[in-house]
């Protein structure tokens, strides 16, 4: 799974190489970028938040730590990793 940094964010690149190995090919950030920023919003259920730091710089985080665990809990389900 991806590490998070001291506040729990994550960067679009950071899942770059999750994404790819579950995908079996490389893939480039701004192929998932749109999908990260879709789950930011209250139509999509606001799964993940913006979170804006230094140099305009974006990462996100779960907006409840639940789903986190669920994802994780998905990921083991389905790879058993």
């Amino acid at each position: 799974m991806v590490g998070t940094d001291e506040y729990g964010t994550i960067r679009a690149t950071d899942l770059n190489k999750l994404i790819a190995k579950l995908n079996e090919e490389p893939i480039k950030v701004q192929s998932f970028q749109y999908h990260l920023a879709k789950l930011c919003i209250e139509e999509r259920g606001s799964v993940l938040e913006k979170v804006t730091v230094a140099k305009s710089r974006t990462r996100y985080k779960f907006r409840n730590p639940l789903f986190k665990a669920y994802v994780r809990l998905r990921y083991h389900q389905k790879y058993g990793k």
